[in-house]
């Protein structure tokens, strides 16, 4: 890729979120939390999860070792149209009451 921020795909690190393909929640997130919390339907749990992490102090960290084959759009692809769009603009929404805006 020729973006800066993924740059470094291949480096174990931090990051603030993912992309939401695949996640794997050890021990501590269940330490901490008796549930991900997901106010939005198929968008933006990427998001809420590092949102939930955060007022714990904890983060997201990436594992370029494991590896997921994941298949692009694969349950999204199969809404129609229509329904999407409506999913889409209610995730919007509620995102959109966890940003701060300046």
């Amino acid at each position: 890729t020729d973006r800066d921020d993924e740059k470094a795909f291949n480096i174990p690190q931090e990051i603030y979120q993912g992309h939401g393909s695949c996640y794997i929640l050890g021990p501590v997130f269940f330490e901490n939390f008796d549930e991900l919390f997901a106010p939005t339907f198929l968008m933006g749990e990427e998001f809420f999860l590092s949102l939930q992490l955060g007022r714990k102090n904890l983060c997201v960290f990436y594992l370029p070792f494991i590896s997921v084959l994941h298949e692009g759009h694969s349950s999204i692809g199969k809404v129609p149209n229509k329904k999407m769009w409506l999913i889409s603009k209610n995730s919007h929404k509620e995102y959109r009451k966890y940003i701060n805006w300046r």
